[in-house]
């Protein structure tokens, strides 16, 4: 059984302060920005009721890829992903979306459109209306219907 914790990422000079707004469980581990791997290994060892992420590092690509990461591995689905200011002001829980299946028994296929069908586009219009020009010298050209 995993003893329950929370893991805290985020600026080393904002650790501390953000250490201090996580609720108390019975063991914090923190972790700089700049060692997520390490983060993440911690997480996928130990697994946390709540990580906690510096807003400002999850708004970074390591921070969006560290969350991706966590929020795609079915082990972590229990974990709880907080994105907090280091002074305390926000705290966002980061939702997770369930993937959508195919009701039972149903195969999900792609649309396929009939033979003659048009897919995609503005909708076209033939030149169909005959019109009388008349020319500079009085000729007379009609054009065909086409």
């Amino acid at each position: 059984m995993f003893t329950p914790c929370t893991v805290v990422i985020g600026a080393v000079e904002l650790l501390e302060t953000i250490r201090q707004n996580v609720p108390d469980n019975s063991d914090i581990l923190t972790f700089s920005d700049t060692e997520p791997l390490r983060a993440l290994e911690a997480i996928t060892a130990r697994r946390p009721d709540v990580i906690a992420l510096e807003r400002l590092f999850a708004a970074t690509s390591r921070g969006a890829a560290l969350i991706n990461r966590i929020k795609a591995d079915p082990t972590l689905r229990e974990a709880e992903i907080r994105v907090m200011a280091h002074d305390g002001d926000y705290t966002r829980v980061v939702p997770r979306v369930a993937p959508l299946a195919a009701p039972p028994g149903r195969i999900c296929c792609r649309f396929k459109p009939s033979a003659g069908a048009r897919t995609g586009g503005p909708p076209r219009f033939g030149n169909k209306i005959s019109t009388d020009r008349t020319w500079p010298r009085g000729e007379r050209q009609s054009k065909r219907e086409g």
